[in-house]
Order: structure tokens, then sequence, then C-alpha cells
């Protein structure tokens, strides 16, 4: 990746990510008060599509050229993927949930994720070489660890609150069916 200002995008992702992904891992132990084993496949999907978005980051810090235009359009086809399956799916058994706080939840993150859009559209458009790249992407990569870090350890242990095993099924079996559906178009 280009450098900016002096330090690499790795250097200012470590030096700005450890403490935001430190958050993202606290959030993880209290998601984690419910083991991995059992907590519920919706959720557990998408934990694991933020773990793959925090490992296509951490390749993108240390590559360059092509390599770096093929991990960033791969981040792009997985936030893709997942935001669209959070607001067709997630997000409105969340706001049939009648939980007010849970409402509020939900619309602070989908603009959150309007925002995430606007960064990868204009990062699509971007080779490794322009000045704006390593910024975009750093911006870009900030806004999504903030948005783990809010449904990690704030949205996901309500959801497990509010919903019972039956609710959960139900939605699992829909993101599974929508994720199927999307990797079609989204490929």
């Amino acid at each position: 990746m280009a450098e900016r200002s002096g330090i690499t995008a790795s250097e200012a992702g470590r030096k700005g990510g450890s403490r935001v992904r430190d958050l993202i891992e606290k959030g993880r132990e209290a998601l984690g008060e419910v083991t991995a084993a059992r907590r519920p496949d919706a959720i557990r999907q998408l934990v694991e599509d933020h773990e793959k978005v925090e490992q296509l980051f951490d390749q993108a810090e240390s590559a360059e050229g092509a390599e770096c235009t093929r991990i960033v359009k791969q981040i792009i086809r997985e936030l893709t993927l997942h935001t669209k399956l959070e607001e067709d799916i997630f997000y409105p058994s969340l706001r049939d949930s009648g939980d007010d706080r849970m409402q509020d939840m939900v619309a602070e993150s989908i603009e959150e994720h309007h925002v995430v859009t606007i960064l990868m559209d204009e990062l699509k458009d971007l080779s490794p070489d322009d000045e704006a790249f390593s910024a975009k992407l750093e911006v870009l990569q900030e806004n999504v660890e903030h948005h783990v870090e809010e449904e990690e350890s704030d949205m996901f242990p309500r959801v497990e609150k509010l919903f019972d095993s039956a609710q959960f099924d139900d939605l699992a079996r829909r993101m599974h069916a929508r994720r199927r559906e999307l990797k079609q178009q989204i490929q």
C-alpha cells in the first residue's frame, strides 16, 4: 500500500486499530458467556463474517499492488454480502422484537452501513497507488471495527436475551437461504 504522512497503512492500523480490536475482543468475550458451541447460529454466522473481514483487513495492511487490489475487492464483496444479510433479514427481525433500545441500535447500524457503503464505492475506483487509497481503506477499517464492536458487545448479547431458540432457528434458516442468494448475486 502507498505510504502516507511518513507511516504505512500497516503502522497506522497497528496504532489506531489495537484499541478498537481490544474492544472487539472484549465484546467477543462478553458474547462468549454463551460458548461458541451454544451460540445461536444466526449470531455465529455474523461473528464469523466479522472475523473473516478482520483477517482480510490484516492481509491488506501488508499487501501491495495487484495483491492489495484483490484483497480490497474481497473485503468489499464480503462487506456487501454481510450488510445486505443484516439489512434484509437480521435487522428487520430485531425491529419486530418490540424493544425500543434495539430499534435505536438497528437505526444506528443502518446508518453505519450507509457510511461503509459510500467508502466502499469510493475505494473500488482507486488503485493502491492513489494517494487517497490508504486513507480510505483505513477509514473503512475503522468504521467497520466500530460497527463490529457495537454489535458484538451490545447488540448481540441483547438479542440473545430477547429471542428464544425457535426464533433463532427461524432467523438462522432465513439467513442461510438469503446468504446463498446473495453469494450468487455478488460473485
